[in-house]
């Protein structure tokens, strides 16, 4: 594998790797950022509808506390005359046509555990001597003796769902004589509550015992069943808080006498954190591509460089020659510039010294010509003198030779 290629997948891959952690992080923060919005606009939709509620609901505690403290109920409830009755039957019926959501205001006396409507409304007045001892607002004020928010039950009128707001009536000397008993239509509750929703939420209010009063979900949603969120939310400790619910974010707060569970549509946070990721995933892809691009235009001219010093290097190697790498090649800052540089520098020492010791051999080699030519004529002087020497000796023994032989003659005539 090239050095090029190296390079190239090595920074890559870093990149690669680093954007695809830094996407990973965004993504995880906007997902937080996201549900953290989500559940403060939850949690303050709930407080708008627990406002809603409560408006409601303290205007109806309100007026059925007056009710309770007027003389014509007391005087009803202790057997009044014909004009109390109609007193309490207009006062009841203003009241009625006040609060939109009242469907009947009833006054009901208490003997023993036994609850019987005495007076209403004018539009309630078919109620008046039924017994409603089986409700649940009879026996909490029996039990309480306070004001009481019953739970959910059918209308004995319009057989809507409804809830009973009742107030105790009591005498001078404080015992209770009987109640009245606000019913709450619901459906007239839900326009209001339903005003305060986003598309894809809904609000679903449960009463004490877990049943279901105000639901604003469309007929077609209402088949799937929630009971099993009010059971998560029965065990859960906190007042307020938030839970999910297959592709929703639920805000819950609990009241006196119901749960407040608002389901937020948690898709549309899923979607916009969707749309983040892809947006980040393709400038990151543009990034990359980019980076990669840049990676690539400067590894090769790099390599480029680099191939050039390693050819100078090999063809120096090979030839035995100095070849230094050509200028240009220095005026670039990086490494591979200094390199260069250092390179050519080596070569220009190399290639003084080379004068330099060419020198010395030539000067040397002059001086070693002059001194074998003067060996040369020494040698030859010297086999000259030799050769004079030798042949002196020659001569010198030619002499004693004939001397010899003269003396020899001399001797043999005497």
């Amino acid at each position: 594998m090239s050095l090029k290629l190296k390079l190239i997948l090595i920074i890559g891959g870093s990149l690669i790797a680093i954007n695809v952690v830094a996407v990973y992080f965004i993504i995880q923060k906007s997902t937080v950022l996201l549900n953290e919005k989500a559940m403060s606009d939850g949690r303050e939709k709930v407080i708008s509808i627990r406002q809603v509620n409560n408006l409601y609901f303290n205007r109806i505690q309100e007026d059925l506390d007056n009710l309770s403290n007027d003389a014509d109920v007391i005087r009803v409830l202790e057997g009044g005359s014909e004009k109390d009755l109609v007193q309490v039957i207009v006062k009841f019926t203003d009241i009625r046509n006040t609060v939109a959501v009242l469907e009947d205001i009833v006054l009901q006396k208490i003997s023993g555990s036994k609850c019987t409507a005495v007076s209403s409304d004018q539009f309630a007045t078919s109620l008046v001597g039924r017994d409603f001892s089986d409700r649940d607002y009879c026996k909490g004020i029996i039990s309480t003796k306070a004001p009481y928010i019953s739970g959910v039950f059918n209308s004995a009128i319009s057989g809507n769902s409804v809830l009973g707001v009742a107030t105790p009536v009591k005498n001078t000397q404080g015992d209770v004589l009987g109640f009245v008993v606000g019913i709450v239509d619901l459906s007239s509750l839900r326009g209001y509550i339903w005003d305060l929703q986003n598309n894809g939420s809904y609000t679903v209010l449960f009463d004490r015992y877990g049943q279901l009063f105000l639901d604003t979900r469309s007929v077609q949603d209402r088949s799937n069943s929630i009971f099993d969120v009010v059971d998560e939310i029965a065990k859960a400790k906190a007042q307020y808080g938030f839970l999910t619910h297959q592709e929703h974010l639920m805000s819950y707060d609990r009241m006196d006498f119901a749960t407040i569970i608002l389901f937020e549509q948690s898709k549309k946070s899923f979607e916009l954190v969707g749309q983040i990721t892809s947006l980040i995933v393709l400038t990151n892809i543009f990034a990359i591509v980019l980076l990669l691009c840049v990676v690539i235009i400067v590894i090769s001219r790099l390599t480029e460089r680099l191939k050039v010093i390693a050819e100078v290097v090999k063809r120096n190697s090979i030839s035995k020659q100095l070849n230094r790498i050509e200028g240009k090649y220095e005026k670039y800052g990086d490494e591979v510039g200094v390199l260069s540089t250092v390179f050519n520098q080596m070569i220009d020492t190399m290639r003084n010294y080379q004068k330099g010791l060419n020198k010395l051999v030539e000067e040397r080699t002059k001086k070693l010509a002059i001194s074998e030519e003067k060996l040369r004529k020494s040698l030859q002087e010297a086999d000259r003198i030799n050769k004079i020497m030798v042949g002196r000796e020659l001569r010198m023994v030619e002499l004693k030779k004939g001397s010899a032989k003269n003396k020899m003659d001399k001797k043999n005539e005497n």
